[in-house]
């Protein structure tokens, strides 16, 4: 069974949010969102932005994981790829 993992930080809140291979949300869970959270969501340039520059790279490519992440202070999109 597929199932994507989404976690969005909005406000004060992280929602995780299960989604199946046709979209649909299966459940959701809503917590605090931590300081590095809230502080790297802030740093970072919009998601669709670094997907669409990744894309343009690996045009054939299959995204597997997109997770935001931080490297000496430097917040940076993380996307996997897998081939066709």
């Amino acid at each position: 069974k597929s199932l994507w993992e989404v976690t969005v930080i909005h406000g004060e809140n992280e929602i995780e949010y299960y989604v199946d291979a046709a979209g649909k949300v299966t459940k959701h869970e809503t917590d605090n969102a931590d300081g590095d959270d809230k502080k790297y969501v802030a740093q970072a340039i919009p998601m669709i932005d670094a997907i669409e520059k990744a894309l343009a790279d690996v045009p054939d490519g299959y995204i597997d994981e997109v997770e935001l992440d931080e490297d000496n202070g430097t917040v940076t999109w993380q996307i996997d790829f897998d081939d066709a």
